[in-house]
């Protein structure tokens, strides 16, 4: 039996995440996870949400123990609004491990550019995102303004609020956090 190459062995394994060949992941996982950067397995997961693999996410994150508060894996998240899975954010909303506000509620902001309504729900459900609710509705950039749109359209049509009709009521609303 000859030795594969680590190139391989990441191949491979991304080629099972992409043509979601759970028992083959999760082979090849097991035997050479040890071998592989935290960087990999970051981009695995990532690859993971980008496939709608939510198999591989939720082996990864219980059965292998992949940390999910380093730096690059807090974009998880992101990677599953970007290609709206909302089974896989909300998954990754359970882990309390997982900020949804981190950089400035990046993650609604991408649902709001997309106007993803369903994820903009689940994102602002959420209390940490609600927590910056206040610094995202009066953010000026460009990114800010799309995000603060949807959620106006969000306080319109979610009834939480029975005396929010309008997108002029949601401005109302805002100016009085």
């Amino acid at each position: 039996m000859h030795k594969i190459s680590k190139f391989n062995i990441i191949r491979y394994i991304s080629i099972s995440i992409t043509s979601g060949n759970i028992a083959q992941f999760e082979y090849l996982f097991k035997t050479h996870h040890k071998a592989l950067t935290s960087v990999t397995i970051n981009n695995f997961m990532h690859r993971a949400c980008e496939f709608n693999n939510i198999k591989v996410i939720k082996m990864m994150i219980e059965q292998f123990k992949v940390d999910t508060t380093t730096n690059r894996s807090r974009l998880y998240l992101n990677s599953a609004v970007k290609f709206y899975r909302e089974d896989i954010v909300e998954y990754l909303l359970t882990d309390p491990r997982i900020d949804p506000s981190i950089y400035n509620n990046v993650a609604l902001r991408f649902a709001a550019s997309s106007e993803h309504r369903t994820i903009i729900k689940m994102l602002m459900s959420h209390p940490k995102v609600m927590a910056k609710l206040n610094y995202v509705c009066r953010d000026t950039s460009v990114m800010d303004k799309i995000a603060t749109r949807a959620i106006k359209t969000e306080l319109v049509h979610n009834k939480k609020f029975d005396y929010i009709n309008s997108i002029k009521d949601a401005d109302i609303f805002i100016e009085m956090l």
